[in-house]
């Protein structure tokens, strides 16, 4: 029982978060940047959702994996800037 309020109480907190991050991009200033970050910010609320019944470690995991992409993505991005 203690395990399922812990991780409903997560499960909502996490749910909250990508509801404000979607709520606050400015999409008049931030163009398509503001509009991929919407749809990944969506994606994540839809695994979040579809996960949240599934192995906890399982899910975690595939967090783990999306935000090691984003980051290897950031660093060739700024990579490339860098070399400009």
């Amino acid at each position: 029982k203690e395990i399922n309020e812990t991780k409903s109480k997560h499960f909502s907190r996490a749910l909250t978060i990508i509801y404000t991050l979607q709520t606050t991009l400015d999409f008049d200033k931030g163009g398509d940047l503001a509009v991929k970050l919407f749809q990944y910010y969506e994606f994540c609320r839809k695994q979040l959702i579809k996960g949240f019944s599934k192995n906890l470690y399982e899910v975690i995991n595939k967090a783990i994996e999306s935000v090691d992409e984003i980051l290897g993505n950031k660093k060739e991005i700024n990579g490339k800037f860098k070399k400009a």
